[in-house]
């Protein structure tokens, strides 16, 4: 668990070990799987369709702050056997 008992998501990448491989980050793409792609504006007033593993975190993250916000000390570990059904 971090030291201030927080919740924290980084997008997984095979050629990257940091920061989703610290005991204390849900890895998002390997730990939890969330939806990966949506719209997001771009100049000019248009939108385009972005995916990835950065996109998971904004799903994974907004879940987390719910959890928190009904059990502020919800562990990482905690939430992941909760939202993953284990």
């Amino acid at each position: 668990m971090h030291k201030r008992n927080t919740i924290l998501v980084a997008a997984y990448s095979e050629n990257l070990l940091f920061p989703h491989s610290y005991p204390f980050v849900i890895s998002a793409g390997k730990q939890l799987i969330a939806p990966n792609t949506f719209y997001s504006s771009i100049s000019n007033n248009k939108f385009k369709s972005i995916s990835g593993t950065s996109m998971q975190c904004a799903y994974i993250s907004s879940v987390a702050a719910l959890a928190k916000s009904y059990d502020k000390k919800i562990t990482k570990d905690k939430f992941l056997s909760i939202v993953s059904g284990r």
